[in-house]
């Protein structure tokens, strides 16, 4: 008779959790870093992390499919190097990250890349930091 009784509980309670919107947070502030010739995906880590968790990233050209960045799937660790993905520094891209449990995946943080201003700004910030400083030197 007990058996009877533990079987229909423990299938409300599996049904519970399935419906109960226990849902896991996406990766925050994400976040593409260019910098000399590198590109770098970062983010944050959500609030109330799970204990049991990996990340996915997919990534693909702007207006194309998403493809899985298959160096960082199930990763923990909150970056991933995309660099030798970028196919064309002239073209866009999109990039997005999941945060994964074995039960439940995020929605999506994505963003849009463009390596040619990305870099190109950070050139820039480089060279004129470069001269501030020279400057700084020598006056």
């Amino acid at each position: 008779m007990e058996k009877k009784i533990q079987m229909p509980i423990f299938a409300f309670i599996l049904f519970l959790s399935l419906v109960s919107g226990n849902k896991v947070a996406p990766p925050e502030k994400l976040d593409v870093n260019i910098w000399d010739g590198e590109v770098t995906v970062t983010w944050e880590d959500p609030v109330n992390l799970p204990s049991y968790y990996w990340y996915n990233v997919e990534m693909g050209r702007y207006g194309g499919e998403w493809k899985n960045v298959s160096d960082c799937m199930k990763i923990t660790k909150p970056f991933c190097d995309i660099t030798k993905l970028i196919e064309n520094y002239d073209g866009a891209y999109k990039v997005r990250v999941r945060l994964v449990t074995p039960h439940h995946q995020s929605g999506e943080e994505n963003t849009q890349i463009l390596p040619k201003q990305k870099s190109i700004a950070a050139s820039l910030f480089y060279i004129v930091g470069y001269f501030q400083h020279h400057q700084r030197l020598y006056s």
